[in-house]
């Protein structure tokens, strides 16, 4: 297991997230943030066109740049934008309509299911 801070966050919904990642930049012209709500195929292409393309880069990404989007006090919740987490643009936009329903509540997440089933197993 790799582990990173990214490993102790959740997603945050509707752009409530507190954590980013490079090339996360709110005050870049152009700028838009795009959350489970509002991601469209042409913000899956204009990521990956800002990404690094070398290898070197994608793998020290987790590393070197994360920060925090807003102040987060002691004790408080990690949350990142997981819309922008697909591995490749052929399942990307089912991905965010799964997380487009666990938002809303019409589906339950991976973490929830398995927390259930392991009380369900006690």
């Amino acid at each position: 297991m790799e582990s990173s801070i990214f490993t102790f966050v959740n997603h945050g919904c509707n752009a409530t997230y507190n954590v980013v990642h490079y090339p996360y930049d709110e005050k870049a012209k152009g700028f838009k943030v795009v959350s489970e709500e509002s991601a469209t195929i042409s913000d899956l292409y204009d990521f990956y066109s800002a990404r690094p393309s070398d290898i070197y880069s994608l793998r020290n990404l987790k590393v070197l740049r994360q920060y925090a989007r807003t102040d987060i006090k002691a004790g408080s919740e990690l949350f990142s934008n997981y819309v922008m987490y697909a591995a490749d643009e052929d399942g990307w936009m089912e991905y965010v309509a799964e997380l487009r329903n666990i938002c809303n509540g019409s589906e339950i997440g991976e973490i929830t299911l398995a927390e259930r089933a392991k009380a369900n197993d006690q």
